[in-house]
């Protein structure tokens, strides 16, 4: 299950690219992951994207996501799919 902290965890992960931070470079990326049976993040995928530099970047800092909780189905772990938002700005 996906959590609040797993954000401050992409938050961490997420390195801008110096190009991205020279240019200005904001935006928002949407990503779908799946958290399998045994909480493991895999099969991360960009929906809509920004700047393919930023994508590979936000698909890296979600890939590296410690195990989550698992999803649960009639009391069985399942695998979940989400979709999630990754805010670029430059500060």
């Amino acid at each position: 299950m996906y959590r609040k902290t797993d954000t401050k965890q992409i938050q961490t992960n997420f390195k801008t690219p110096i190009i991205a931070q020279e240019i200005g470079l904001e935006d928002v990326i949407y990503l779908q992951l799946i958290v399998n049976e045994k909480g493991v993040v895999g099969q991360v995928k960009v929906l809509k994207g920004a700047h393919q530099i930023q994508n590979n970047e936000a698909v890296r800092a979600v890939s590296m996501l410690p195990p989550l909780n698992s999803g649960m189905n009639l009391g069985q772990a399942a695998a979940v799919k989400y979709t999630i938002p990754i805010r670029i700005t430059q500060r």
